[in-house]
């Protein structure tokens, strides 16, 4: 009987410790993600979902998060790379959000100017593709532009995937080559990333 208790006690104790490791942030919608700052310090996101990418007349939907809100960028986890401790998605999923986001940029290298978008990101099922840029400051001059080409950013994804954390594990890594400070990874629908 004591046995029993216990086994009850510790199963409540473990689903209790679970369900405060889930994210606090609601999952997103499958699609396309963009953000920029505004000079205001505003984040504005742009969406495009999944059934209308590839749509050349779809206007994507804007919306606004006040500068008040936005969480601090860290600057020493930008350049680290790591695994998630806990999480897991099916590669399957982590290569189509992959495949979303590296098919959203027409040109090639793709050039993010330091007041130009900041994060990009792609999410299919509870799979969420990202790049994110650390630079900041005007259009021209050192430290200020990101050029960095898709099969950097792939390398970078498959380097995750292969090397670092597995298959099915997340995590994320610094894209090398290229000029500027990139992170690219993938995690988990609702997560956070890049801040």
């Amino acid at each position: 009987m004591k046995i029993a208790a216990l086994s009850l006690s510790l199963l409540a104790t473990a689903l209790a410790v679970s369900t405060t490791a889930l994210p606090d942030r609601p999952k997103g919608p499958d699609g396309l993600y963009k953000s920029y700052s505004d000079e205001s310090g505003n984040e504005v996101t742009e969406f495009v979902p999944w059934n209308e990418l590839g749509s050349t007349t779809f206007v994507p939907i804007t919306s606004v998060v006040p500068a008040a809100s936005m969480k601090q960028r860290s600057t020493l986890m930008k350049r680290d790379e790591g695994c998630h401790p806990s999480a897991f998605v099916p590669t399957s999923e982590t290569d189509a959000a992959n495949k979303c986001l590296i098919d959203g940029f027409s040109d090639d290298p793709i050039v993010i100017t330091g007041n130009g978008y900041l994060r990009y990101w792609c999410i299919y099922r509870n799979a969420v593709s990202y790049i994110c840029s650390y630079n900041t400051g005007p259009i021209v001059g050192p430290g200020t532009t990101t050029t960095t080409y898709k099969a950097d950013i792939m390398g970078s994804w498959d380097y995750v995937k292969r090397t670092l954390c597995g298959f099915n594990r997340l995590g994320y890594a610094q894209v090398i080559n290229g000029e500027g400070d990139v992170t690219a990874g993938y995690t988990y629908n609702g997560d956070g990333f890049c801040f």
